[in-house]
């Protein structure tokens, strides 16, 4: 085998190492996630109501997905959601607005990464009316959910 055949050789192999490490982080970030929206998809239904350590796992998991892929939409939106029934079951006013101004603004990332969602819009609109936020971000999420609302229609 020649040099330069061989320096292709390793840097092939190279390469093929940093993907396999790669995609085991993204698998990793998504078994964090699909943990915690299988808890957080329990939460409110029937007389379920999730105990102390069931909310800390449901941080610790949004934690390590978003420590692996910081900017990824979809754990942005589970974060905000979790932040909104953590300001649902909240012992005080001011617990409670500290979390859903943190939904929020979760929120608000996640539209960054995924513009064209309208769910995600739609959101947006009812954490800043929750929080009584009409400021330039409610209005652009109201305009924004409703200039998608009637591409669909």
């Amino acid at each position: 085998m020649s040099l330069p055949l061989k320096w292709l050789s390793g840097i092939m192999l190279l390469c093929l190492l940093v993907a396999a490490a790669q995609a085991v982080a993204v698998f990793r970030a998504d078994i964090h996630y699909t943990n915690a929206n299988t808890e957080l998809s329990f939460w409110g239904r029937g007389d379920y109501s999730p105990n102390f350590d069931s909310q800390q796992q449901l941080e610790q998991h949004i934690q390590q997905a978003l420590a692996l892929r910081p900017a990824h939409p979809d754990y942005l939106v589970l974060h905000a959601k979790g932040h909104d029934w953590f300001a649902f079951w909240a012992q005080d006013a001011n617990t409670s607005i500290a979390h859903s101004q943190q939904a929020a603004e979760q929120q608000w990332q996640a539209l960054m990464g995924r513009p064209a969602h309208q769910q995600s819009w739609a959101a947006m609109v009812d954490y800043k009316v929750r929080l009584k936020e009409y400021d330039a971000q409610w209005r652009m999420a109201r305009d924004t959910q409703k200039a998608l609302d009637s591409i669909r229609e």
